[in-house]
């Protein structure tokens, strides 16, 4: 599951994997955090909300040591993850605080 694969590589600090795993639109500011927050752990991913054929968003529980710029407060919160499917791949492509 590519969003498994994510979260483990962002646990690890492994942003070459985590960056690998989205779209050009999965960026900072836009659901990647690799290179912008510490997560030191994630809760077991749940069933995907599908809005649309090709699309789903899943929701976790992160444990994070917050962002420089204070976005991201410290502690436990929800966060999404947006993934579609491109040329036979699920990719992601978005995230936040909300869906």
């Amino acid at each position: 599951m590519v969003l498994e694969t994510y979260l483990r590589a962002l646990l690890a600090e492994d942003c070459v994997t985590a960056h690998a795993l989205g779209t050009d639109t999965f960026t900072v500011g836009n659901g990647e955090l690799c290179d912008a927050v510490v997560v030191s752990a994630f809760e077991p991913i749940g069933e995907p909300a599908g809005p649309r054929d090709g699309e789903v968003t899943y929701s976790t529980v992160l444990t994070t040591s917050g962002s420089g710029d204070g976005s991201i407060r410290p502690g436990r919160l929800t966060w999404f993850y947006s993934l579609a499917e491109r040329d036979g791949e699920w990719r992601l492509v978005g995230g936040g605080s909300g869906p």
